[in-house]
C-alpha cells in the first residue's frame, strides 16, 4: 500500500467544522486556531491568506490552499485591512453555515469561499503532519487544482445553502479535498517558495515500519 493511503486510513480523519463565506467589498477577519488541518477552496473571485510567520499568499478563483499547526491567521480582501475578529459574523450565522458578509449577490468580483477543518487522532496525526508544510497553495490551473474541479463543482453546489444530506455530502468532498492536495504536495518538491522534502518511511530488520518524526520529535513506531 503506497504511503498515503496507508497513513490517511490509519488516521480515520473527521470533518469538525466546514463553511461557505461569500463577502463584497473590502473585508479583513482573524479566525481563531483549529485542529488539526483546515482546507480550502477559492470558488470565485480573490483574497489574501495571512499567516503570522510567512507573507500574506493571495488567493484566486480555482485555488486550493491548506493550513497545519493549529494557529490562528487572517483572511482578506486586501492584507492591508485591520482584521476583525469572526466570532461575531460565526454567532449571526448558526446554526447555518453558510456566513455572509455584506454580500452584493449581482457583485462580478463577490469572493467565495469553502473550507473545512479536520482533526485526527492525536498520536497519528503527527505522521501526517510531519509530511505537509504549514502552508500551502494548489494554484488554479495546475494539474492537482484540475483533478479537483469537479469535485469543487459539486461543494459549490453542496455548500449554497444548508439542505437536506448536505453534510454528509460536505464531509465526503472534504476529504476528497485533502486527499488530493496532500497528494499533490507529496509530488512536488517545492510550493509557493516553502521549500518541502519529501520524508520517506524507514524498515526496521524486524519488518516494523517506523513513522517520520511527530510534533515531539520522537519517531513512532506503527504496523
Amino acid at each position: 500500500m503506497d504511503p498515503l493511503t496507508d497513513i490517511a486510513e490509519m488516521l480515520g480523519s473527521e470533518v469538525a467544522e466546514s463553511c461557505r463565506f461569500e463577502a463584497s467589498g473590502p473585508w479583513s477577519l482573524r479566525l481563531p486556531g483549529y485542529h488539526d488541518v483546515k482546507v480550502g477552496a477559492v470558488l470565485s473571485g480573490h483574497g489574501w491568506l495571512i499567516t503570522d510567520d510567512d507573507s500574506p499568499l493571495q488567493l484566486k478563483a480555482g485555488d486550493c490552499y491548506l493550513l497545519s499547526g493549529g494557529r490562528p491567521f487572517q483572511a482578506a480582501s486586501d492584507p492591508s485591512l485591520e482584521p476583525h475578529d469572526v466570532k461575531a459574523l460565526f454567532e449571526a450565522t448558526r446554526p447555518k453555515t453558510v456566513m455572509r458578509l455584506n454580500v452584493i449577490d449581482d457583485d462580478p468580483d463577490r469572493f467565495v469561499e469553502v473550507c473545512a477543518s479536520l482533526t485526527f487522532d492525536d498520536t497519528t496525526a503527527a505522521l501526517l503532519l510531519d509530511y505537509i508544510p504549514s502552508r500551502a497553495r494548489i494554484a488554479a490551473g495546475s494539474d492537482g487544482a484540475e483533478a479537483l474541479r469537479p469535485a469543487l463543482q459539486i461543494l459549490e453546489r453542496e455548500t449554497h445553502d444548508d439542505a437536506a444530506g448536505t453534510t454528509v455530502m460536505r464531509n465526503v468532498l472534504t476529504q476528497i479535498l485533502l486527499v488530493q492536495v496532500v497528494r499533490t504536495l507529496l509530488d512536488s518538491t517545492e510550493t509557493d517558495g516553502l521549500a518541502y522534502r519529501r520524508r520517506r518511511r524507514d524498515w526496521c530488520g524486524d519488518g516494523t515500519r517506523i513513522g517520520p518524526r511527530g510534533r515531539s520529535g520522537n519517531r513512532r513506531r506503527y504496523r
